[in-house]
């Protein structure tokens, strides 16, 4: 009998390697959002954008290949188009709760970018794991 974590679909064992793949993912993110962010006329939105469509280019393919991989039947191009499509969602919802805690609350740009992002990296596991790479997402 097999345990969960040895079941590849299992969601705690992807949440584990969505976490890992993930950390990589957003220390990419991160280093790219603080090198556009010290460029004085760079304004923070846009190096949140710029930062999370790098990003997003190299967590595709490793959560396709890494957290994701038990369910690969399908097509990169249908996956590719939804994952694009939770990206711009993504973005939109990340700029427009980053620019609501630090424009209009005045909080700190840099805590507030790590606690938005949690956010939607919980959303975004979510719906990658039962629309775009999961076996969902195949039908």
């Amino acid at each position: 009998m097999r345990t969960r974590f040895e079941n590849r679909s299992h969601i705690a064992y992807q949440g584990i390697k969505y976490v890992l793949v993930g950390v990589a993912i957003y220390a990419i993110e991160v280093f790219v959002f603080l090198l556009l962010t010290n460029i004085d006329f760079v304004n923070y939105l846009y190096a949140n954008g710029f930062a999370k469509v790098i990003a997003a280019g190299c967590g595709f393919f490793l959560h396709k290949h890494i957290t994701f991989s038990w369910d690969q039947a399908g097509s990169i191009k249908p996956q590719l188009v939804k994952y694009v499509s939770l990206l711009i969602f993504n973005l939109c919802l990340a700029n427009a709760l980053l620019y609501l805690s630090v424009d209009v609350m005045g909080w700190h740009v840099l805590l507030m970018k790590v606690i938005t992002d949690a956010i939607v990296i919980v959303l975004a596991f979510l719906v990658s794991r039962s629309f775009i790479f999961g076996s969902k997402a195949q039908n």
